[in-house]
């Protein structure tokens, strides 16, 4: 193996270790924002001090009381999260020819899902909850029909937000009000789920070092081989 080789199928080790650590940092803003569901029974407080005017005034003039608008981003970043959870997956399950993965997510998912590498079975368990039709909490159920989508629109959300922006794809979904016992259950319910994902991403991320050498626990995902190698 050359010294490039080395480098390449090390690269796909980082690469993965990247995407956890990402993956883990977007998954503790969400329990951030749990925790403050939880105690306030909604997120209005935090859409009403958002800076941009014209994004807070629209909110406000809205009328509307625990409004769930205001958890739009917090589902984006679970979404963004469940994301590079599966990516950094298939990095290090092959780590010397990654596949090419799917641009959406729900195409990912399902790529996850019939994937010959071993699963955790609770973040299996929550990815299949927070992406699939029947699964979801209540909540989450409830905004999408009042708004007249589906859940692939929320999976594509990701894609609509970096191409138009937070607010205008806010336009396309219609507010739901729901009552604060409602919202607690709910944020309580989310903070519960992503608990054991939370600690997958940290152990998995923590056993690759900083050359992206795997240790057992990361190796034992992997469909090919791997062998620790020096460069020549």
């Amino acid at each position: 193996m050359t010294h490039t080789d080395w480098a390449e199928e090390n690269f796909t080790y980082k690469h993965a270790k990247s995407s956890w650590i990402t993956a883990y940092e977007h998954l503790s803003i969400v329990e951030t924002l749990a925790k403050r569901g939880i105690e306030e029974g909604s997120l209005d407080s935090l859409m009403q001090a958002e800076n941009d005017l014209d994004y807070r005034d629209r909110f406000s003039e809205s009328g509307i009381a625990n409004n769930f608008l205001a958890c739009v981003p917090l589902l984006f970043l679970l979404l963004r999260a469940i994301e590079l959870y599966i990516k950094a997956f298939e990095y290090v399950a092959y780590p010397s020819s990654v596949p090419k993965k799917p641009y959406k997510l729900r195409d990912l998912v399902a790529l996850y899902s019939a994937a010959p590498y071993r699963k955790i079975p609770a973040d299996e368990a929550f990815i299949r909850k927070y992406t699939s039709d029947d699964g979801v909490p209540n909540l989450v159920s409830r905004f999408l029909k009042a708004s007249g989508k589906s859940m692939d629109d929320l999976l594509t959300m990701r894609l609509h937000i970096s191409k138009a922006g937070l607010d205008r794809t806010l336009s396309d979904f219609t507010s739901l009000s729901f009552d604060e016992s409602e919202g607690r259950d709910f944020f309580r319910e989310l903070k519960e789920d992503i608990a054991p994902l939370l600690s997958s991403c940290n152990a998995l991320q923590s056993d690759i070092d900083a050359e992206g050498i795997p240790g057992s626990l990361v190796e034992g995902f992997a469909v090919e081989p791997y062998q620790k190698r020096v460069p020549a």
